[in-house]
């Protein structure tokens, strides 16, 4: 027997959903976001401002996808923000809001990215042909001096949640977590 299948779409019910209750409770520690409906005018320079406006040094790595033919933007970007709460005020200033901007209609639309944390995301685009285009066209990790320190990032990528276990990344966090335990058990003795 088969199941008919609903057109309505309930977005929280997605697990890219961005819920801002469930980031207050520590529940969700997702850093980055895939912010959508972006007019195709806006350029690197004009996105940075715009997240700026509310997030100012709270975010470490940004790239708004350029289709390389018509030097237009194709309506996505990525931002990695320092802490997931910093999530918060970006998701309050921006999200469902209309763009105001070359006389567009688009509302801005937030979720969470597939890829999460500023290390994943440079490793992604290490090796992409985006790296070999212009600089303005590339991704942008290090323009971005966030606020708190790295230690501030270490203590945040501890605070595990279902989205970041099994990862390549969290398994060497882990191994690097307890190597740090077994040297100071013995450095004590």
């Amino acid at each position: 027997m088969r199941v008919a299948r609903t057109s309505f779409y309930n977005p929280n019910t997605h697990h890219n959903h961005v819920d801002v209750n469930r980031i207050r409770e520590g529940t969700d520690v997702r850093t980055t976001i895939m912010l959508r409906n972006i007019p195709n005018k806006v350029d690197q320079e004009m996105l940075k401002d715009i997240v700026d406006q509310s997030s100012k040094g709270k975010y470490d790595f940004m790239y708004l996808r350029i289709d390389f033919a018509n030097d237009c933007n194709v309506g996505y970007a990525f931002i990695n923000f320092v802490d997931p709460l910093d999530i918060i005020d970006f998701v309050n200033a921006r999200g469902n809001k209309r763009w105001n901007c070359f006389k567009s209609d688009k509302v801005a639309e937030i979720s969470y990215a597939t890829i999460q944390g500023k290390d994943c995301l440079v490793q992604k685009f290490r090796n992409s042909s985006v790296m070999l285009e212009q600089p303005h066209y590339r991704p942008k990790a290090s323009l971005f001096t966030p606020n708190a320190g790295q230690h501030f990032r270490d203590e945040q990528r501890r605070r595990r949640s279902q989205f970041d276990r099994g990862t390549r990344l969290a398994a060497l966090e882990e191994f690097d977590q307890d190597l740090a335990i077994h040297h100071n058990l013995y450095s004590l003795q």
